[in-house]
């Protein structure tokens, strides 16, 4: 359930014990360089992130590690 707000972009990441969550984004896919805008520590819950959306376009990818 993505939302986008006045000034932030929200969404729900299910998560699994044992694991870490590197939430990034870039504002080019061209060139893109991946920023780390958070890390979220897994256990078994669902969390809510929120990504500041201050660019005209901005990409979000969660790494897995």
């Amino acid at each position: 359930n993505p939302l986008l707000a006045t000034g932030h972009f929200e969404f729900l990441l299910p998560t699994q014990t044992g694991y870490s969550y590197q939430v990034q984004s870039a504002t080019n896919l061209q060139n893109a360089i991946w920023t780390l805008e958070q890390t979220i520590p897994g256990d078994g819950s669902v969390k809510p992130v929120t990504v500041e959306a201050s660019a005209p376009q901005k990409w979000i990818r969660v790494l897995v590690q």
